[in-house]
């Protein structure tokens, strides 16, 4: 083997070594988004809960408000999961705008669920 082709042969082998390194911290950065996309789901599961368990007790007027906040939850989980759904399918080219994506809809769920808490605890 020729100098030339064993640096080309080095090349090749370090170009490897680094798509396999992205493709391993593409695949960890997955796994953390999908964790946080679980999270934001859970939270807002379990205030759709509550707001469900208090319309069972609540006055009519109450009642209608408490259905429209949980229209306005379900709304953010869709997204939430539609997000979560697409994880696996997003490639190293348009992650960082996938990861944006994320980022936005999370901090919609999480702020519309204070909104809520705030607005109910008044």
């Amino acid at each position: 083997m020729s100098t030339a082709q064993a640096k080309s042969l080095v090349v090749v082998l370090l170009c490897c070594a680094v798509v396999a390194c992205s493709r391993e911290d593409l695949r960890e950065q997955q796994l953390e988004v999908r964790s946080q996309l679980e999270r934001a789901m859970s939270d807002v599961d379990m205030q759709i809960d509550k707001m469900k368990r208090q319309s069972e007790t609540a006055s009519d007027s109450l009642k209608d408000k408490l259905e429209r906040r949980v229209d306005q939850l379900d709304s953010a989980r869709t997204d939430l999961k539609d997000h979560l759904e697409n994880v696996e399918e997003t490639t190293a080219a348009n992650w960082d705008e996938f990861r944006r994506e994320v980022e936005r809809a999370v901090e919609n769920a999480q702020q519309r669920v204070r909104d809520i808490q705030e607005e109910v605890n008044r």
